[in-house]
């Protein structure tokens, strides 16, 4: 397992301030919302290894470590799954943090994307690797990210790269990196396409460094647009600051999906020109034991034997060198570049001649057989527009015949049309008049019965008038009566209350009397004690005045008793009367009750008379009303009668009208069926007529195009004698050319340098450049690409095979083809004449390259001044 790694430089990281920064996006506008074309998924958790495969291809997934389709690495999984998917986040250049940040600020998506794949690949386990190196962060990496550990990858750099190599010395290890991880899980979730990569901006001339999810296709300059320069930069790096390449042209360089980062410096020490010191220090550091400063100077002096025994070709561009030079000489990127270019040199001087002077012979052979398939091509095209305009001259005389019967029974047709039509039209005008007579009964039968109902109407208002006459004079008899009994109630009531009254007023007289009877017993009693009272202290002073004898006190007291006496008569006589008095007003009271109760029943008499009387009168008056009321029924009825009668008559009017119409109308329907048949017969002459001329035309048609197909078939036959006269040729070049590098070479058949060509036989082995030259070649880890399926040959955009060979674009009209002219026939096979470097036809043919980093793959292209796809 990967732990430690001893060998590389410890290099200062400079992540911050660009990975605490959230994670920003840049996208084109014509991007949001892009969904694949197929059903979105509905449970991540359902997908089955073959679904996820194929949604990462749909979503065109590319893996930003290597650069290869992810669809691919997960399908090479089929057959023998891995033991561990790695989730690579170990981002060990300086300023790159396009991967661990991303991991850091989406960890459900990397989470999934992991948890996808490894299903996909059926990979045991799965965990996410990061750079442990990492010490002026102001961020924590977790241990676990939604249950899958974190791997730390410790070590110098490139720690990357000897990670890889380690993992990778195991076959059941299999890398990912996370931007790939998220984009698939984005296109599990949203049904989305990749359309966007991750990017570190950064550098000493940018103002905002930051992490951006950036559109594919974006320029350079957009995105240092939109981080801001504070300065002009002197150097922009596309990729890693050690593995990356300086760009010129950042108006043209575009974004692709393995762009890992755009650095901006304000001085580029290369420019300065300084030589070596001879300091050693990229021999200390070169992780694979090289000796780049040998290497660099074998280049310059072109010193091609040396670069054997230097093994140039195990450099793997991890940039140590070229970081550690004091002198800031390109050295890695000088070390790759002789390492492609000048590999053929390596082997023998004389076996080199040898192959060479045979690859020259091919490409010439391989160019007048490409000069022999333009012409043919041109003949090609030729016979083909001569076919063509024979063809459509017999085309054009079996379809004016075809026309000319065409009108012929169109003219017979609307012949039949036109007498179809005349007898519809008779028939309507007699079913018109018929229509109409039938309207006229029918307007006469609805006067008269209208009439009727006339009639019928206004006897009823009569008789309605006359009984609403009774009844007003009823409710005039019955609010009379009603009047009269509440008068007589009026009445009743008004005695009540004069008896009432006359009873309170005999109440209080006899309630005066009884008070006056009792004032004058009370002052006769009060009379009494006062003389009683004066007795007493008469008779008290008497017996105290010493001076009165018995006899004048016994005098004088009887004189007290007499008065006493007196006195007790005259209350006597007081209280008599006072009874005297209250009994007379009683008795007057109730005199007074009587006549009030008689008052009364005298008004109740009366009324009850008043309400018999009212009784009567109202009887009498409803018998009046309903005497009315039979009279205008009886009247109702008889123009009810009348107006029955009257639409009976009405009914058989219309009735016979109707028979009449009816009539019509049979005759009518008899005359169009007759009409129409007579059209029908006259229709299926028509559609005889028709397809007679069709059938005609038709055989015609077949007869041009049987003579057109063998026209085209000689055509054809000529154009693939040269195609495959011009195939043999190429195949010999190519293997010529495979012999001169020094390197296997699979002659890919058919579909691609040829394209319509049948593929190559399955199981067909790889032709060497041993096997085509007899000479031995130096033996180089070769892992071959596969041909790329529908044009050009392995590394050959389809475009470029189209280009090669227009004419055999599957499907394309035969007029549509394009012609190769012979100067580009020349450019594509003649080889390149500059010292030191291989054919440009031969890199364009599409031989597969060797690939001694295996795993390993650095973000710049092949060229200086490339983008980094």
């Amino acid at each position: 397992m990967a732990g430690f790694f001893y060998k590389g430089i410890l290099l200062q990281q400079h992540k911050e301030p660009a990975l605490s920064r959230d994670l920003r996006e840049f996208v084109n506008a014509d991007t949001i919302g892009v969904t694949m074309d197929r059903p979105p998924v509905g449970d991540a958790d359902s997908l089955t290894p073959a679904e996820i495969a194929s949604l990462a291809r749909d979503a065109h997934i590319v893996d930003e470590r290597d650069g290869q389709p992810l669809a691919d690495k997960l399908a090479a999984c089929q057959q023998t799954p891995p033991r561990l998917l790695i989730a690579d986040a170990v981002d060990d250049e300086p300023y790159l943090s396009s991967q661990l940040g991303p991991l850091l600020k989406n960890p459900a998506h990397s989470a999934l994307g992991l948890r996808l794949a490894q299903r996909a690949a059926g990979a045991a386990e799965a965990q996410f690797a990061v750079y442990k190196n990492l010490t002026d962060l102001d961020i924590r990496i977790p241990r676990k990210i939604e249950g899958f550990s974190v791997r730390r990858i410790r070590g110098r750099y490139p720690a990357e790269y000897q990670a890889s190599q380690a993992f990778e010395a195991d076959d059941d290890v299999l890398l990912i990196g996370v931007g790939a991880l998220i984009q698939l899980a984005r296109a599990v979730l949203f049904n989305r396409p990749q359309t966007t990569t991750f990017v570190t901006v950064a550098g000493d001339c940018i103002g905002n460094p930051t992490n951006l999810e950036v559109s594919l296709g974006m320029t350079i300059a957009q995105v240092l647009e939109r981080c801001g320069l504070i300065e002009d930069p002197a150097r922009v790096v596309v990729g890693g600051s050690m593995t990356g390449i300086s760009v010129i042209d950042t108006e043209n360089t575009l974004v692709t999906p393995s762009t890992r980062a755009v650095l901006a410096f304000r001085q580029d020490f290369k420019s300065l020109g300084f030589g070596c010191i001879g300091c050693s220090r990229c021999v200390h550091v070169c992780p694979k034991g090289l000796n780049p400063f040998f290497i660099y100077r074998a280049v310059q002096e072109k010193r091609y034997a040396a670069f054997r025994t230097l093994d140039a070709q195990m450099c793997i561009g991890c940039g140590t060198c070229s970081y550690m030079c004091p002198a800031k000489l390109d050295l890695s990127e000088t070390v790759q570049k002789a390492a492609r270019s000048f590999k053929p040199m390596a082997g023998s001087i004389r076996t080199n001649a040898a192959l060479l002077a045979k690859k020259d012979a091919a490409d010439y052979e391989s160019y007048l057989a490409d000069y022999a398939l333009h012409r043919a091509q041109i003949d090609h095209r030729r016979a083909l527009a001569a076919a063509r305009r024979a063809d459509e001259k017999r085309r054009g005389e079996a379809a004016a015949a075809h026309a000319a019967a065409d009108r012929e029974a169109d003219r017979a047709l609307a012949q039949a049309l036109a007498d179809h039509r005349a007898a519809d039209a008779q028939a309507d005008r007699a079913l018109a008049q018929a229509l109409e007579a039938n309207q006229a009964a029918q307007r006469a039968a609805d006067e008269a019965l209208a009439q009727a109902l006339r009639r019928k109407q206004e006897a009823g208002q009569a008789a309605d008038g006359a009984f609403a006459q009774a009844e007003r004079q009823r409710q005039a008899a019955e609010q009379a009566a009603d009047k009269s009994v509440s008068d007589a109630a009026a009445a009743a009531e008004a005695a009540d209350r004069a008896a009432e009254r006359a009873d309170a007023a005999a109440l209080k007289r006899m309630q005066a009397a009884e008070k006056a009877a009792d004032k004058a017993f009370s002052d006769a009693l009060k009379a009494q004690q006062s003389a009683e009272k004066d007795a007493a202290k008469a008779l008290a002073k008497a017996e105290r005045n010493s001076a009165l004898s018995d006899d004048d006190r016994q005098a004088f007291k009887r004189t007290l008793d007499e008065l006493q006496a007196g006195a007790e008569r005259v209350r006597a006589e007081a209280q008599a009367a006072c009874g005297e008095a209250k009994a007379a007003a009683k008795a007057g009271y109730e005199s007074e009750l009587e006549k009030g109760v008689r008052s009364r029943v005298a008004a109740k008499e009366a009324a009850a008379a008043a309400r018999q009387a009212a009784e009567a009168a109202k009887l009498a008056a409803r018998e009046t009303c309903e005497a009315a009321r039979r009279t205008c029924e009886a009247d109702k009825a008889a123009a009810l009668a009348a107006y029955e009668s009257a639409q009976e008559a009405c009914e058989a009017d219309k009735a016979a009208a109707l028979k009449v119409y009816e009539a019509a109308q049979e005759a009518d329907a008899q005359a169009r069926a007759r009409a129409l048949e007579v059209y029908e017969a006259a229709q299926r002459e028509y559609e005889r007529a028709r397809q007679s001329a069709k059938d005609a035309y038709e055989a015609r048609l077949e007869e041009a195009r049987q003579t057109d197909e063998r026209a085209r078939a000689d055509i054809e036959a000529a154009l693939d004698r040269a195609k495959e006269n011009a195939r043999a040729a190429a195949d010999a070049a190519r293997q010529a050319q495979a012999a001169f590098e020094g390197r296997p070479v699979t002659v890919v058949l058919g579909g691609n340098d040829i394209p319509g060509e049948p593929a190559p036989e399955p199981g067909a082995g790889p032709i060497t450049a041993e096997a085509v030259s007899g000479a031995p070649v130096a033996a180089e880890a070769v892992i071959a690409e596969p041909a790329v399926a529908g044009g050009g040959s392995a590394g050959i955009p389809e475009e470029a095979a189209r280009t090669a060979s227009p004419t055999d674009a599957p499907g394309a009209p035969l007029e549509e083809v394009e012609l190769l002219p012979p100067e580009a026939v020349a450019e594509e096979s003649a080889p390149a004449k500059e010292a030191g470097e291989p054919a440009a036809a031969l890199a364009a043919a599409g031989a597969p390259k060797p690939d001694p980093m295996r795993g390993w793959r650095k973000n710049d292209s092949t060229e200086k001044g490339g983008d980094d796809r």
